[in-house]
C-alpha cells in the first residue's frame, strides 16, 4: 500500500506519521512548508506518487480562530476539501478525512456513526460541509471522528491541555476548568494506529468514530488527571461552568460531545494511555 500523509507535523498527523513508519508503509509526507492543500496546482506532487489512500489532516482548527476568521475556516475546511475529494475521485485513490466530534451539538452526548451532526459554530459548521465534500464527492473515502487529544507532535501547537500545561510553566499555580463540557480524552498515538489499521486492513469505506476508553470525562476531570500523573502538586485547580466564560469568548461550544461507535470497539483506558504519555513526555 502506498499513502500519501497531508500534516505531517500537527498533533494527529506527527503520531499517523510516526506509525506509518513503524509499519514501514511507503508513504509520502507533506508538511505545510512544501504542500499548499488549497493550491491544486500542488496536488501533482500526489499524482506523481500515485498513493492508494490520501490521508488529509490540515484543517483551521478550534472554534474561536473560526469565528474570528470564518473565510479562511471555509477555505481550509470546506473548498480545499472539495478539490482534494474532486482530485481523488478523478485518479481513483482513496481520501481520509479527519474531522472532530464538535459536529454535533453537545445536547446529548453518545454520538454514534449514524447520529446525524448539528454544528453550533463556524469550526463544527465547516468541519461537517468537509466531511459532505469527502463523501458525496469521493467513491473511496473514510471520515474518522475524533475528540480531545493529548500526545506529542513535531510542530508547536496549542490544545486545550498544551495551554493548561503552559499556564502552570509560566507561573500560574491556581487554575479554573469547566466541569460541565464532556469528552472522551483519547492519546493521538492510539488513535493513529487504529486509523492505520483500518485503512491498511482496507476496512469498509465509511465514517468511524475513534476514541480511548475509560469513561468519559469533563474538561477539569482531564486537566486533573494530567497534572497528577505529571507528578506536580503545587497546582490547584478550581471547579466552574463553561458559562464562566463564555462572556470572553466568541463561539457557542458545545458541552457534551462525547462520541461512542456502532462498528469499532473503544482503544484502551485513556487514563492508561496517559501514564504512557506523561512517562515518555
Amino acid at each position: 500500500m502506498k499513502v500519501v500523509l497531508i500534516g505531517s507535523t500537527g498533533l494527529l498527523g506527527s503520531a499517523i506519521k510516526d506509525e506509518l513508519n513503524n509499519r514501514n508503509v511507503n508513504s509520502l509526507f507533506l508538511t505545510h512548508e512544501i504542500f499548499d492543500v488549497m493550491n491544486s496546482g500542488d496536488y501533482e506532487q500526489i499524482l506523481d506518487f500515485k498513493p492508494d489512500m490520501v490521508i488529509n489532516t490540515a484543517a483551521y482548527l478550534g472554534v474561536e480562530p473560526c469565528e474570528k476568521n470564518p473565510l479562511d475556516a471555509f477555505r481550509l475546511n470546506c473548498k480545499a476539501v472539495e478539490d482534494l475529494a474532486n482530485f481523488c475521485n478523478e485518479h481513483d485513490f482513496g481520501l481520509a478525512y479527519i474531522s472532530t466530534d464538535g459536529v454535533f451539538d453537545g445536547q446529548d452526548g453518545d454520538y454514534t456513526e449514524d447520529s446525524f451532526p448539528n454544528p453550533i459554530n463556524m469550526y463544527g459548521l465547516t468541519k461537517f460541509n468537509g466531511e459532505l465534500m469527502t463523501r458525496n464527492l469521493c467513491r473511496k473515502y473514510y471520515i474518522f471522528r475524533i475528540p480531545i487529544l493529548f500526545g506529542r507532535r513535531k510542530n508547536q501547537g496549542s490544545i486545550f491541555i498544551e495551554k493548561m500545561y503552559d499556564l502552570y510553566q509560566n507561573g500560574k499555580k491556581e487554575l479554573k476548568i469547566a466541569d460541565d463540557v464532556i469528552n472522551r480524552p483519547s492519546y493521538n498515538k492510539d488513535v493513529a494506529k487504529k486509523i492505520v489499521d483500518l485503512i491498511t486492513c482496507k476496512s469498509e469505506f465509511g465514517i468511524y468514530h475513534i476514541y480511548n476508553g475509560g469513561g468519559k470525562a469533563s474538561l477539569y476531570d482531564f486537566a486533573v488527571e494530567f497534572f497528577k500523573q505529571q507528578g506536580i502538586k503545587d497546582i490547584t485547580i478550581g471547579r466552574v461552568k463553561a458559562e464562566d466564560f463564555a462572556k470572553n469568548e466568541v463561539g457557542k461550544k458545545p458541552l457534551n460531545t462525547t462520541i461512542k461507535s456502532n462498528k469499532i470497539e473503544p482503544l484502551r483506558d485513556w487514563k492508561n494511555a496517559m501514564s504512557e504519555f506523561c512517562t515518555k513526555n
